[in-house]
Protein backbone atom coordinates (compact mmCIF):
# COMPACT_ATOMS: atom_id res chain seq x y z
CA UNK A 1 0.00 0.00 0.00
CA UNK A 2 1.33 3.48 -0.77
CA UNK A 3 2.32 5.20 1.97
CA UNK A 4 0.63 8.00 3.80
CA UNK A 5 1.95 11.64 2.13
CA UNK A 6 2.34 14.52 4.18
CA UNK A 7 5.11 17.33 3.94
CA UNK A 8 6.90 16.57 0.62
CA UNK A 9 9.14 13.45 0.76
CA UNK A 10 7.75 12.91 4.19
CA UNK A 11 5.46 9.91 5.39
CA UNK A 12 3.10 9.52 8.78
CA UNK A 13 4.62 7.12 11.01
CA UNK A 14 1.20 5.80 12.21
CA UNK A 15 -0.64 5.67 8.24
CA UNK A 16 -0.13 2.55 6.23
CA UNK A 17 3.89 2.34 5.31
CA UNK A 18 6.24 -0.21 5.16
CA UNK A 19 8.42 0.35 7.45
CA UNK A 20 8.19 -2.09 10.32
CA UNK A 21 8.26 0.23 14.20
CA UNK A 22 6.98 -0.72 17.30
CA UNK A 23 4.21 1.67 18.12
CA UNK A 24 6.51 2.31 21.33
CA UNK A 25 9.91 2.57 19.49
CA UNK A 26 11.98 5.33 21.12
CA UNK A 27 13.33 7.25 17.80
CA UNK A 28 13.51 10.95 19.93
CA UNK A 29 14.64 12.54 22.49
CA UNK A 30 13.32 12.42 26.06
CA UNK A 31 12.15 15.67 27.30
CA UNK A 32 13.27 15.15 30.69
CA UNK A 33 13.77 12.22 33.61
CA UNK A 34 16.55 9.47 33.10
CA UNK A 35 17.85 9.03 30.16
CA UNK A 36 18.80 5.43 29.98
CA UNK A 37 14.97 4.66 31.46
CA UNK A 38 13.60 5.84 28.69
CA UNK A 39 15.52 3.80 26.42
CA UNK A 40 15.04 0.77 28.37
CA UNK A 41 14.56 -1.98 26.08
CA UNK A 42 15.08 -0.86 23.00
CA UNK A 43 18.98 0.84 23.17
CA UNK A 44 21.49 -0.55 25.59
CA UNK A 45 23.63 2.49 25.89
CA UNK A 46 23.71 6.11 25.67
CA UNK A 47 26.44 8.50 24.88
CA UNK A 48 26.41 12.20 25.30
CA UNK A 49 28.38 13.82 22.54
CA UNK A 50 28.85 17.62 23.36
CA UNK A 51 28.66 20.18 21.05
CA UNK A 52 32.03 21.50 20.48
CA UNK A 53 32.70 25.78 20.67
CA UNK A 54 33.97 27.05 17.65
CA UNK A 55 36.69 29.19 16.88
CA UNK A 56 36.22 30.69 13.33
CA UNK A 57 39.14 31.96 10.94
CA UNK A 58 39.91 35.47 10.56
CA UNK A 59 38.62 35.27 7.32
CA UNK A 60 35.34 33.67 8.13
CA UNK A 61 34.71 35.93 10.61
CA UNK A 62 32.96 38.29 8.27
CA UNK A 63 29.98 35.55 7.76
CA UNK A 64 29.37 36.37 11.27
CA UNK A 65 25.93 37.37 10.99
CA UNK A 66 24.85 34.68 8.67
CA UNK A 67 23.53 32.09 11.26
CA UNK A 68 21.41 34.86 12.95
CA UNK A 69 19.61 35.88 9.96
CA UNK A 70 19.42 32.53 8.80
CA UNK A 71 17.49 31.76 12.44
CA UNK A 72 14.98 35.13 11.45
CA UNK A 73 14.60 34.52 7.78
CA UNK A 74 13.95 31.64 7.61
CA UNK A 75 10.24 30.11 7.36
CA UNK A 76 10.73 26.54 5.88
CA UNK A 77 9.62 24.00 8.22
CA UNK A 78 11.62 21.18 6.49
CA UNK A 79 15.07 23.31 6.74
CA UNK A 80 17.76 22.90 9.40
CA UNK A 81 19.31 26.02 10.33
CA UNK A 82 22.94 25.07 10.03
CA UNK A 83 25.04 25.04 13.40
CA UNK A 84 27.80 27.74 13.70
CA UNK A 85 30.72 25.27 12.52
CA UNK A 86 28.75 24.86 9.02
CA UNK A 87 28.22 28.64 8.62
CA UNK A 88 31.87 29.18 8.61
CA UNK A 89 32.74 27.32 5.94
CA UNK A 90 36.49 27.16 4.56
CA UNK A 91 37.30 30.49 3.28
CA UNK A 92 40.39 30.61 1.15
CA UNK A 93 41.25 27.47 2.58
CA UNK A 94 40.50 28.31 6.30
CA UNK A 95 39.01 25.81 8.97
CA UNK A 96 36.87 26.87 11.85
CA UNK A 97 38.82 25.17 14.66
CA UNK A 98 36.64 23.23 17.22
CA UNK A 99 37.01 24.11 20.81
CA UNK A 100 36.59 21.19 23.41
CA UNK A 101 34.68 21.92 26.90
CA UNK A 102 37.80 20.48 28.73
CA UNK A 103 39.43 23.41 26.65
CA UNK A 104 37.13 25.96 28.08
CA UNK A 105 36.81 24.89 31.43
CA UNK A 106 40.53 25.33 31.73
CA UNK A 107 40.37 28.92 30.57
CA UNK A 108 37.58 29.59 32.81
CA UNK A 109 36.90 29.61 35.99
CA UNK A 110 34.39 26.94 35.75
CA UNK A 111 35.61 23.47 37.51
CA UNK A 112 34.02 20.96 35.16
CA UNK A 113 31.55 20.38 32.61
CA UNK A 114 28.77 20.95 34.59
CA UNK A 115 29.03 24.38 35.60
CA UNK A 116 29.86 25.17 32.04
CA UNK A 117 26.25 23.36 31.12
CA UNK A 118 24.75 25.78 33.12
CA UNK A 119 26.16 28.64 31.99
CA UNK A 120 25.24 27.80 28.64
CA UNK A 121 21.87 27.29 29.77
CA UNK A 122 21.12 30.01 31.92
CA UNK A 123 22.60 32.41 28.84
CA UNK A 124 19.56 30.54 26.50
CA UNK A 125 17.16 30.80 29.75
CA UNK A 126 16.51 26.79 29.42
CA UNK A 127 16.88 26.57 33.14
CA UNK A 128 14.18 26.99 35.77
CA UNK A 129 15.75 30.48 37.93
CA UNK A 130 16.57 28.13 40.82
CA UNK A 131 19.30 26.20 38.52
CA UNK A 132 20.86 29.80 36.74
CA UNK A 133 23.89 30.56 37.42
CA UNK A 134 24.58 34.10 36.29
CA UNK A 135 28.21 33.98 37.08
CA UNK A 136 28.62 30.80 35.41
CA UNK A 137 27.27 32.69 32.13
CA UNK A 138 29.32 35.61 32.38
CA UNK A 139 32.22 33.30 32.83
CA UNK A 140 31.18 31.64 29.13
CA UNK A 141 30.46 35.59 27.78
CA UNK A 142 33.69 36.81 28.91
CA UNK A 143 35.44 33.90 27.65
CA UNK A 144 34.08 34.05 24.34
CA UNK A 145 34.97 37.88 23.71
CA UNK A 146 38.61 37.21 25.04
CA UNK A 147 39.33 34.06 22.94
CA UNK A 148 37.18 35.20 19.91
CA UNK A 149 34.87 31.95 20.35
CA UNK A 150 31.48 30.79 19.23
CA UNK A 151 29.14 29.11 21.77
CA UNK A 152 27.59 25.43 20.60
CA UNK A 153 24.47 24.91 19.17
CA UNK A 154 21.85 23.90 21.35
CA UNK A 155 18.52 21.56 20.13
CA UNK A 156 19.72 19.70 17.08
CA UNK A 157 22.28 17.39 15.87
CA UNK A 158 25.43 18.97 13.87
CA UNK A 159 25.00 18.14 10.34
CA UNK A 160 28.68 17.46 10.53
CA UNK A 161 28.66 15.43 13.62
CA UNK A 162 26.21 13.10 12.12
CA UNK A 163 28.14 12.95 9.09
CA UNK A 164 31.54 11.98 10.91
CA UNK A 165 29.55 9.21 12.59
CA UNK A 166 28.35 7.59 9.58
CA UNK A 167 31.58 8.03 7.61
CA UNK A 168 33.57 7.01 10.30
CA UNK A 169 32.09 3.63 10.28
CA UNK A 170 32.49 3.23 6.54
CA UNK A 171 28.34 3.37 6.05
CA UNK A 172 28.19 3.21 1.68
CA UNK A 173 26.29 6.01 0.22
CA UNK A 174 23.67 4.08 -0.69
CA UNK A 175 22.95 2.28 2.77
CA UNK A 176 19.65 4.25 4.07
CA UNK A 177 18.79 6.28 6.95
CA UNK A 178 15.67 7.15 8.53
CA UNK A 179 15.31 10.93 9.40
CA UNK A 180 12.53 11.95 11.75
CA UNK A 181 10.79 15.19 12.87
CA UNK A 182 10.66 16.19 16.04
CA UNK A 183 8.08 14.37 18.21
CA UNK A 184 8.42 11.47 15.40
CA UNK A 185 5.21 11.23 13.34
CA UNK A 186 7.05 12.02 10.46
CA UNK A 187 9.40 9.73 8.85
CA UNK A 188 11.87 10.40 5.28
CA UNK A 189 14.23 7.61 4.29
CA UNK A 190 17.54 9.14 2.93
CA UNK A 191 20.90 7.73 1.63
CA UNK A 192 23.49 8.06 3.92
CA UNK A 193 24.71 9.83 1.19
CA UNK A 194 22.46 12.87 2.22
CA UNK A 195 24.33 14.11 5.10
CA UNK A 196 27.61 14.31 2.88
CA UNK A 197 25.38 16.52 0.02
CA UNK A 198 24.11 18.59 2.82
CA UNK A 199 20.53 17.29 2.73
CA UNK A 200 19.34 19.31 6.24
CA UNK A 201 18.21 17.57 9.67
CA UNK A 202 14.53 18.50 10.90
CA UNK A 203 15.10 21.37 13.74
CA UNK A 204 15.18 19.13 16.77
CA UNK A 205 14.54 15.93 14.74
CA UNK A 206 16.41 12.69 15.17
CA UNK A 207 18.41 10.23 12.76
CA UNK A 208 18.66 6.34 12.87
CA UNK A 209 19.69 3.08 11.32
CA UNK A 210 17.54 1.41 9.16
CA UNK A 211 18.33 -1.92 11.05
CA UNK A 212 17.99 0.15 14.31
CA UNK A 213 21.39 -0.49 15.58
CA UNK A 214 21.62 3.35 16.33
CA UNK A 215 19.70 6.45 16.93
CA UNK A 216 21.20 10.17 16.72
CA UNK A 217 18.92 12.60 18.58
CA UNK A 218 19.47 16.05 20.39
CA UNK A 219 17.32 17.83 23.33
CA UNK A 220 15.23 20.95 22.55
CA UNK A 221 17.96 23.40 24.81
CA UNK A 222 20.90 21.44 25.24
CA UNK A 223 23.88 21.45 23.41
CA UNK A 224 24.61 17.76 22.77
CA UNK A 225 23.76 14.78 20.84
CA UNK A 226 22.73 11.39 22.03
CA UNK A 227 23.82 7.98 20.37
CA UNK A 228 21.82 5.34 21.42
CA UNK A 229 23.20 1.84 20.43
CA UNK A 230 24.83 -1.15 22.01
CA UNK A 231 27.74 -0.62 23.94
CA UNK A 232 30.10 -2.42 21.70
CA UNK A 233 28.88 -0.18 18.82
CA UNK A 234 29.56 3.45 20.76
CA UNK A 235 32.60 1.61 21.63
CA UNK A 236 33.80 1.19 18.11
CA UNK A 237 32.55 4.68 17.06
CA UNK A 238 34.89 6.26 19.63
CA UNK A 239 37.49 4.49 18.36
CA UNK A 240 37.05 5.60 14.96
CA UNK A 241 36.16 8.63 15.65
CA UNK A 242 37.02 10.32 19.11
CA UNK A 243 33.78 12.58 20.25
CA UNK A 244 34.08 14.17 23.52
CA UNK A 245 31.11 13.79 26.02
CA UNK A 246 30.47 10.61 28.78
CA UNK A 247 28.35 7.19 29.30
CA UNK A 248 24.79 7.92 30.72
CA UNK A 249 24.92 5.98 33.95
CA UNK A 250 21.14 4.51 35.39
CA UNK A 251 21.19 7.77 37.43
CA UNK A 252 21.87 10.52 34.43
CA UNK A 253 19.02 13.02 33.16
CA UNK A 254 18.35 14.78 30.37
CA UNK A 255 19.16 17.84 32.73
CA UNK A 256 22.21 16.03 33.63
CA UNK A 257 24.11 19.06 35.35
CA UNK A 258 21.30 20.23 37.53
CA UNK A 259 21.67 16.90 39.63
CA UNK A 260 24.18 15.93 41.88
CA UNK A 261 26.18 13.13 39.81
CA UNK A 262 29.24 14.58 37.94
CA UNK A 263 29.66 13.12 34.87
CA UNK A 264 33.18 11.50 33.96
CA UNK A 265 34.22 12.76 30.57
CA UNK A 266 35.65 10.72 28.06
CA UNK A 267 37.15 11.33 24.55
CA UNK A 268 38.33 14.07 23.19
CA UNK A 269 37.40 16.28 19.49
CA UNK A 270 39.26 16.18 16.54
Amino acid sequence: MKPTSLRSGWLSRNGPYSLSLEQDYRITCPSDGKILEYYEGHFESVYVALHPFVKPSSGQRKHEGELENLRLNNKDPDYTIPTTAEVFFPVAGEQAKLISWKEVISKTNLRNIKNLDIGLKTRISALKPEFQSESFASEIRNYLEQEDVIAPEEGNIPTSLARRIVTSLGYPRADSLWVSSEFGDELRLEGVGCLEDGIPIPWHGSIFSEDRSFLLTAHWDSFFTLICAGKGWIEQLLSACPLEGFYCSEETEVFWSTRNEVPVLYGSIK
